[in-house]
């Protein structure tokens, strides 16, 4: 599969993802990857975006904040389902992050801790926001 066609199979199954969550008010749901991530993949292999993933994208939110893990060279791991090297898990981020950012999100970093206090870092910060 080229690299534009899995970015375009990325941005349709993300979309539908989204677009089937069903979220009833008052209910939190949380996207552990979303259509931007296809548009950011764009930017990596120099590929334009095509205008209807900018509409698409427009047309859905995630509510923010957009928390973002930095990649973490103490655990990261390379295997059967991570098959790309730690330089393009940066790579992959930075790009993540700068068109969160684009498109008006705003961005909590959490921190590079044992799983439970990420866990607890994130509640609490939803939790002070009164979004939980």
């Amino acid at each position: 599969m080229s690299r534009v066609a899995f970015r375009d199979l990325l941005f349709e199954r993300s979309i539908a993802a989204f677009d089937r969550g069903g979220v009833r008010s008052g209910e939190t749901v949380f996207h552990d990857r979303s259509f931007l991530e296809a548009i950011a993949y764009s930017a990596i292999i120099g590929a334009s975006v095509p205008e209807s993933m900018v509409r698409a994208a427009h047309l859905r939110w995630f509510a923010s904040p957009v928390f973002v893990c930095a990649p973490w060279r103490e655990i990261f791991e390379h295997d059967a389902e991570r098959t790309h090297g730690f330089d393009f898990a940066c790579q992959d981020y930075a790009a993540n992050v700068s068109v969160y950012r684009a498109y008006g999100y705003e961005l909590v970093d959490v921190p590079q801790v044992c799983v439970e206090e990420r866990a607890r870092f994130v509640i609490e910060h939803l939790e002070k926001q009164s979004l939980l």
